[in-house]
């Protein structure tokens, strides 16, 4: 059976209030409150106690980890970050290439991860992100070519970047929101960052609505 290690270890009649009960039958009883609330057998099977009242997984420094409810539903929390930018008219000039899209506001961001000067995420756990958001953007020359990117340290390669490329041979967008790539980044948990870039062949101007928010997300969903 996979080991599995904790803070504190009770025995089988489970005096303490928290930790593993290694009980008969070659069994793992994780405890809240000194109530059974998740149970692994030698098969590795896993039952959340149908019965259980609210109860709190700590971590190893004591601040709860997870929650499971009276109806054995599992209530984690994670890495997550959301910003966003609502009428703040973020000029961009088509001479310029590529440039960063700045963000306004922080939504919520469990590490505090998020670089307000540099716009940027920089989480501190590593392993892989799910990323994505929209933009909204005044577009009154109409387009032909929108690129919206999402780029780890500022590498331009396909190893680095997550891109939405909309592309006509005529003119044909114009204001709207417009989805940031969808997909998984690979972060170090140090160095590494991630940063959101847009391209077009007209001025523009991002995030240009009072009443349409631009936001992007990332959240951690699986470890390394």
């Amino acid at each position: 059976m996979s080991e599995i290690k904790v803070n504190s270890v009770v025995n089988s009649t489970g005096d303490n209030d928290s930790g593993l009960d290694l009980a008969t039958n070659d069994q793992v009883i994780i405890k809240t409150a000194n109530t059974t609330a998740l149970t692994v057998d030698s098969s590795q099977n896993t039952k959340i106690a149908s019965n259980l009242d609210v109860g709190t997984i700590r971590a190893t420094n004591g601040t709860s980890a997870m929650t499971i409810n009276s109806n054995g539903i599992v209530i984690p929390k994670g890495v997550i970050l959301q910003v966003n930018a609502i009428d703040t008219d973020q000029a961009y000039s088509a001479s310029s290439g590529k440039v960063k899209i700045q963000w306004e506001t922080v939504e919520i961001d469990t590490i505090s991860g998020w670089d307000s000067t540099n716009h940027r995420y920089t989480p501190n756990v590593a392993g892989y992100y799910l990323v994505g958001g929209s933009m909204r953007a005044s577009m009154s020359n109409v387009l032909s070519s929108v690129a919206i990117i999402v780029r780890r340290n500022n590498v331009a390669n396909d190893a680095h970047e997550l891109e939405n490329r909309f592309q006509s041979n005529s003119d044909t967008f114009f204001n709207g929101s417009y989805p940031l790539p969808t997909g998984l980044v690979q972060m170090n948990g140090s160095s590494d960052y991630i940063e959101v870039f847009f391209g077009g062949e007209e001025n523009i101007s991002i995030h240009d609505a009072s009443d349409i928010k631009s936001h992007f997300f990332a959240t951690l969903v699986h470890a390394t």
